[in-house]
């Protein structure tokens, strides 16, 4: 990518998104980590479903395998499966400089605006409290926010008020040059048309769908095509055009694959 039209040096990105699956193939993930030339020059990497035990936090873990100068931090949510599991932040200093770190509480299903019907069914299934990590950063003189989201699956209607939560948060907030929604959308196939049309709608927002070619993000069984999900996704809003590239890569670890991008906006 070369950001034509840049009269200076323009903002380059490398992100990586991954649900990590409550570290249930730890030592397989950072193995995958450490040898996978993927991971070599990330800038951020955002974690779903990051655990912790006896032997620290998957944040921490990843970090280290990473390599100095990387940081990390982790915001413990709740609990699966009797592991720690919350929402995660890797990032590089040189490149990012992180200066504000919170936790964005979505709606629940006894929400007001959730329909009765949706609350029944989604109390039925249990589901979860869900949370946003918002971050608010600086890169190449760019104000950047980035919302790390793992939402509720199933009940598309609840996503969306999910969604819009986080939309409105944004508005409230100080303008930035970039805002990013990147993590587990949970957007599964038997919605896809009402995703497209969510899609669509961000798109005339102003957020561009960077990861609409990447094809598949999720496959308990892998070599079972028809059970192959796209549930990872990446949009970006910039106030400059943006140029960007997005794969997913078949890398042990997890039942999730790991979803990079490559964003590049001229300098102002």
């Amino acid at each position: 990518m070369s950001c034509q039209g840049a009269t200076a040096q323009p903002a380059r990105l490398h992100v990586c998104s991954w649900n990590i699956h409550i570290g249930l193939e730890r030592h397989t993930l950072l193995r995958s980590i450490a040898e996978n030339a993927h991971f070599a020059d990330l800038d951020l990497l955002f974690l779903q479903e990051a655990s912790a035990d006896h032997d620290g936090a998957d944040t921490d873990l990843i970090a280290e395998v990473l390599g100095p100068p990387y940081a990390a931090l982790q915001r413990n949510i709740d609990r699966r499966q009797n592991r720690i599991r919350g929402l995660g932040l890797i990032w590089n200093p040189a490149a990012i400089n992180v200066t504000e770190v919170d936790l964005l509480e979505l709606p629940h299903v006894r929400h007001p605006n959730i329909k009765r019907l949706h609350r029944y069914a989604l109390t039925a299934v249990r589901a979860r409290r869900r949370w946003a990590l918002t971050v608010t950063a600086e890169i190449g003189g760019h104000t950047l926010r980035a919302y790390n989201v793992h939402l509720n699956p199933g009940a598309f209607a609840y996503q969306m008020e999910q969604f819009q939560t986080i939309l409105r948060d944004d508005e409230h907030r100080a303008p930035v040059d970039v805002v990013v929604l990147i993590g587990d959308f949970n957007s599964l196939r038997i919605d896809r048309r009402k995703w497209l049309a969510w899609f669509a709608e961000l798109a005339r927002r102003g957020y561009v769908n960077v990861s609409e070619d990447v094809d598949w993000t999720f496959g308990a069984f892998r070599s079972r095509r028809f059970l192959r999900q796209k549930l990872d996704n990446i949009l970006v809003k910039t106030r400059w055009p943006l140029e960007h590239s997005a794969h997913s890569q078949d890398i042990p670890g997890s039942d999730h694959l790991p979803l990079f991008a490559r964003l590049c906006w001229p300098a102002s």
